[in-house]
């Protein structure tokens, strides 16, 4: 069994995107326009376990205190 991850899962500097199946609609309409690229800034921890992000959009707007779970890697092109 391997041991539990209590590191963020996102590194600084990862490039990221909204996970749909979290954001709400509002979130989405934020980032609209970015293409979805996302750039970790800062990783924190506000309690065991449980991650928040400070991100970057591609047009400049800075996001703070994002979860985890509303963030996935971005999808490799085809």
């Amino acid at each position: 069994m391997s041991p539990k991850q209590t590191g963020p899962f996102f590194q600084v500097g990862d490039k990221v995107i909204f996970n749909a199946d979290y954001t709400t609609k509002s979130q989405r309409k934020v980032c609209k326009g970015t293409k979805g690229i996302i750039e970790v800034i800062q990783a924190s921890q506000f309690k065991r376990g449980v991650h928040y992000y400070n991100i970057k959009l591609s047009n400049g707007t800075m996001l703070y205190g994002i979860d985890e779970e509303y963030l996935d890697y971005e999808a490799p092109e085809d």
